[in-house]
């Protein structure tokens, strides 16, 4: 099970950003941060200042490369490629990041 990192009381929105997209990718999608353009902060201000969600940026992105989780077996139905709020809330628990707020 992944450790959590302590982390101060108030990161910044762009931070915790990083911090949670770094382990969505990691896991749904085996990239790392820096092989998406979320690795450059603008793009992140970018989309917080549009009034996207880190899933819709998120899941802009996969629409955009086509990309397939990983994480996904199909058993019953066919499988999505996108992010859902229990996939994010997940990753800020396995960060640290849920017992921040």
């Amino acid at each position: 099970m992944p450790t959590q990192t302590a982390f101060p009381a108030r990161l910044s929105p762009i931070t915790e950003w990083q911090i949670v997209l770094t382990q969505l990718l990691k896991t749904h999608y085996g990239l790392a941060l820096n092989d998406t353009p979320f690795s450059d902060e603008q793009a992140i201000r970018t989309s917080i200042h549009a009034g996207l969600t880190l899933s819709e940026a998120l899941n802009s992105f996969v629409d955009k490369y086509n990309l397939q989780r990983i994480d996904q077996v199909a058993f019953y139905c066919d499988p999505t490629p996108y992010i859902s709020a229990y996939d994010i809330q997940r990753a800020r628990r396995i960060t640290g990041l849920a017992a921040i707020h």
